[in-house]
């Protein structure tokens, strides 16, 4: 479940990336996580990005469905963690040279169908591989400078069993990082 948080909220993240204006744009599709980062990176080299601070965001766990899971023990578990705050510092490096891991996190194996962030609208699917469970993530929502709004489905199949779960994620820009927060990655 907490690597399920860490690809949402990494994905999330991205939104930033095209905040200033509606240009540049990244559209693509059957791309690897590597592909997006580095057509970020292109577009971020316009200079045209949200602004590198430091983002508090909040992750609302909104249905969840548990195969195996006694009924109403899924309910029981999404309640239990509820809705959960970070907070994040980017850096200018964070924001104009983002890699793989930035979108997806460390080993996975993740290919987006289709990915757009255009004119305030970001919009992806995504499929995430690893150790025999494949997970499914659809991601709709709105950017701007400092703000951005995302709505996830995730639909996860193989070992241990599945699951399916609605999120919604929001984020602000809270302002400037502590000076010793201001490492390369952020966190």
């Amino acid at each position: 479940m907490p690597r399920t948080i860490h690809l949402l909220s990494g994905a999330a993240l991205a939104l930033g990336l095209a905040a200033c204006s509606s240009e540049p744009a990244v559209e693509g599709e059957n791309m690897t996580a590597e592909q997006v980062a580095k057509e970020m990176r292109d577009a971020a080299a316009t200079g045209s990005f949200f602004r590198a601070g430091q983002w508090e965001s909040t992750v609302e766990i909104k249905a969840m469905e548990i195969d195996g899971v006694a009924q109403g023990m899924d309910n029981s578990i999404r309640d239990a963690m509820g809705q959960q705050t970070f907070s994040v510092c980017l850096t200018e490096e964070d924001v104009k040279q983002p890699d793989e891991d930035f979108f997806t996190g460390a080993d996975s194996d993740c290919t987006y169908e289709n990915f757009s962030l255009k004119g305030g609208k970001m919009n992806a699917k995504m499929r995430c591989t690893s150790g025999g469970a494949i997970q499914d993530m659809t991601m709709s929502g709105t950017y701007d400078a400092d703000n951005y709004a995302i709505d996830v489905s995730t639909l996860a199949s193989g070992t241990p069993g599945g699951m399916s779960m609605d999120m919604a994620i929001r984020a602000k820009r809270v302002g400037d990082c502590a000076a010793a927060e201001e490492l390369p990655g952020g966190e």
